[in-house]
């Protein structure tokens, strides 16, 4: 998979490809809001939320989870949060029912 973003050269480079993939997030700022008020709204409920990633992406979902269990920015109770890609038992649980029901459906 090739990269959009060529390969920064020095340390500078690099700070300055970071702070413009931050800025682009501004574009992206309603969808990021409506996303977070979703995620409120479920753990306020009582909700867990469940994370799961492949690759690098794995990594991502994991520190995810811990800033919602530990305490991100403040001081307050860990919120319910989960990894999917290291719980074995569901990552094959739901493989093994998702292929059994693929093979009823067909």
């Amino acid at each position: 998979m090739q990269s959009d973003f060529p390969v920064p050269r020095s340390f500078a480079d690099a700070i300055a490809q970071h702070l413009w993939i931050i800025a682009l997030l501004e574009l992206h700022l309603q969808l990021l809001e409506h996303i977070a008020g979703h995620l409120t709204a479920a753990l306020a409920a009582g909700n867990k939320v469940a994370w799961c990633g492949n690759g690098g992406s794995a990594a991502d979902s994991h520190h995810l989870a811990a800033e919602l269990v530990g305490r991100f920015r403040r001081e307050r109770r860990g919120l319910s949060s989960m990894t999917l890609t290291t719980d074995t038992s569901i990552l094959s649980c739901v493989m093994l029912s998702s292929v059994r029901f693929a093979a009823l459906a067909s």
